[in-house]
């Protein structure tokens, strides 16, 4: 059965008169469709008490947007295959039992629905917007990963000097954070030697690598590999378009120097020249 054919014809069963199938309603058609996807993507069967969690992530998160701006992301679609899968796809290249930094973690995403996916990981999201951290410690509450999961509200460059962040994780993620020449110099000093970045980025990866290429050689870096947007069997479009995972080894410490004091990672990217630096797009969450 085509998928695309699938999803179209799902999405109508869900509209109701002139609303459109794509608001916040929960919409059984369209979750039946990505549960199947989603377990085909990830070669493992996810448990109803998950989607339950995932569920009461939305309704929380729906009901946060409506007097503070957390994300644009809101609808239950994009909530399913924005926020979630794309965290989910990120889970296979965590080992079991890793410690994880998810660094400019906006409203919780992947740091909240990696935790529910993974009861392994232990995870700290970094968040300096006061708003989306306090959303962040209230969904972690109200779906009791007390336990595993917290946020801080400092910079990453503060906690990549600090004995307690420097060095202590096996994997760093981020989505929508940063270019990749600054944001290495958020993610690769948490990192512990033989740990790994995971970059979740767009089709501007390679324009971006150019750049950031000696700034990971500097922090102790190595090129990895690139994950394309994975393509379901039999299919030919990707379920996830546009999310390519840039992936990066820690090889060596980070010198002491880095991270550089806040604001200076952005402002001026090691070794970019002067000339190259522009105004990175806003990020979308």
């Amino acid at each position: 059965m085509d998928t695309m054919h699938l999803q179209t014809d799902d999405s109508a069963a869900c509209t109701t008169g002139d609303k459109a199938p794509a608001d916040t309603t929960v919409c059984p058609q369209l979750t039946a469709l990505w549960l199947q996807q989603a377990q085909a993507l990830l070669g493992t069967p996810l448990s109803e008490a998950l989607l339950g969690q995932l569920t009461q992530l939305h309704a929380l998160l729906v009901t946060a947007n409506q007097h503070t701006n957390l994300t644009r992301l809101i609808t239950w679609k994009d909530f399913l295959y924005r926020h979630v899968l794309e965290a989910l796809w990120l889970c296979q290249w965590i080992p079991q039992g890793a410690s994880v930094v998810d660094v400019g973690c906006g409203a919780g995403f992947p740091l909240l629905p990696m935790a529910l996916f993974r009861e392994d990981l232990t995870l700290l999201g970094v968040e300096s917007v006061g708003k989306k951290a306090a959303f962040i410690e209230q969904a972690i509450a109200a779906l009791d990963l007390k336990k595993r999961v917290r946020v801080s509200t400092e910079r990453a460059e503060v906690l990549g000097q600090h004995p307690a962040y420097r060095e202590r994780y096996q994997v760093a993620c981020a989505r929508a954070v940063a270019a990749l020449p600054t944001l290495v110099e958020y993610t690769l000093p948490l990192v512990k030697v033989g740990g790994t970045v995971l970059a979740a980025k767009g089709p501007s990866w390679q324009e971006e690598w150019v750049l950031a290429e000696q700034a990971v050689d500097v922090l102790g870096g190595g090129f990895e590999a690139i994950v394309e947007p994975p393509v379901l069997a039999g299919e030919v479009e990707p379920l996830l378009p546009g999310a390519f995972v840039v992936m990066l080894a820690k090889v060596e410490p980070t010198p002491r120097r880095y991270p550089r004091t806040v604001g200076l990672p952005s402002k001026e990217p090691i070794g970019v020249p002067k000339s190259l630096l522009k105004a990175a797009p806003k990020p979308k969450r």
